[in-house]
């Protein structure tokens, strides 16, 4: 199996590299709304941990994501938005 790549694009988003339009954010996981979104409002959520795929991450990192999942779901007001669309970054953020 490959070993992880430093340089992929998830990691180049949570180093500040690729911009994002960020949700939400924590400790352990990176929320950001997909550029091409299978629908508005379509949102990423990924560990900070180091991991190829989801089930290289720990339980607890696991856990994480899910929680992170859970915290910006059926929010209205990204319903309405895609990563090309946002006109206020600010007016989307969680509180």
């Amino acid at each position: 199996m490959p070993n992880y790549d430093p340089n992929n694009i998830f990691a180049k988003i949570l180093r500040g590299e690729i911009p994002a339009f960020k949700v939400y954010e924590d400790d352990h996981v990176f929320a950001f709304l997909d550029i091409m979104p299978r629908a508005p409002g379509h949102t990423l959520v990924i560990p900070k941990a180091p991991a190829r795929n989801i089930l290289d991450i720990s339980p607890e990192d696991f856990a994480h994501v899910a929680r992170g999942a859970h915290k910006i779901k059926m929010k209205p007001h990204l319903a309405r938005w895609t990563a090309r669309q946002v006109p206020d970054l600010e007016s989307i953020k969680l509180r």
